[in-house]
């Protein structure tokens, strides 16, 4: 059965501003306690243009149908044990879930998630576990950078519901997925924002994954 992730981290790396290529660090992350604005265009006339060297994009004519923020905090803001060697925490409005990280000199790294969740009326705390954990970037990352990881995320909740007759203790979503990444093209940007132009890195990500939820009834775990 096709089932969406509980939780999702998304991170927006700031701009930067500066001339020819780009190569970001772990300098270049989110830090504690910036609030980053994510819009999205649900039916955009923009074009992404090509995957090259020195590209020139005018995103100055995208529109805002949905929007959503996010806040970078420090592990001890929302602390969760599950995840207790991450040292960044991202706080999602959207969902009102944390995504716990770890910004170091190698990588930025994705542990999992947890929060509060409402499961029909019910606020239910949940933990969603990446093993290993996901590469968000590896550093130095650059024109031409790439890479490619296997994953599996884990959400177990508790549902206490019944469903067609029967009891359904828990619920158990489990993803394994296979990403690629590629630093695809670096140019300048301007948005709707002003300020611009900007010099930024262009990504490209590629995931397929296979998904399985399973309810605890009866005693034991069942594929649903």
């Amino acid at each position: 059965m096709k089932k969406s992730l509980l939780i999702t981290t998304s991170f927006f790396i700031g701009i930067i501003s500066m001339s020819a290529q780009i190569t970001l660090s772990s300098l270049d992350m989110p830090i504690p306690t910036k609030i980053f604005f994510l819009a999205n265009d649900t039916l955009p006339t923009v074009s992404v243009g090509t995957a090259d060297t020195n590209e020139v994009w005018n995103m100055s004519a995208l529109a805002q149908q949905t929007h959503d923020t996010s806040m970078a905090q420090t592990y001890s803001a929302a602390p969760n044990a599950i995840f207790s060697n991450a040292n960044l925490v991202v706080y999602q409005s959207s969902t009102g879930l944390n995504g716990y990280v770890i910004n170091n000199t190698s990588s930025m790294t994705i542990l999992g998630g947890g929060g509060i969740l409402n499961v029909l009326g019910t606020p239910t705390p949940v933990n969603q576990i990446d093993s290993p954990g996901e590469i968000a970037f590896k550093f130095p990352c650059s024109y031409d950078s790439s890479f490619t990881e296997h994953y599996r995320t884990k959400a177990k909740f508790h549902y206490g519901h019944t469903v067609s007759g029967f009891m359904v203790d828990s619920v158990q979503q489990i993803t394994n997925v296979k990403k690629s990444f590629l630093v695809d093209a670096w140019g300048t940007l301007t948005t709707p924002l002003g300020g611009g132009p900007y010099h930024v890195l262009r990504t490209k990500e590629t995931k397929t994954s296979h998904d399985t939820t399973k309810a605890f009834v009866f005693g034991s775990w069942n594929v649903i």
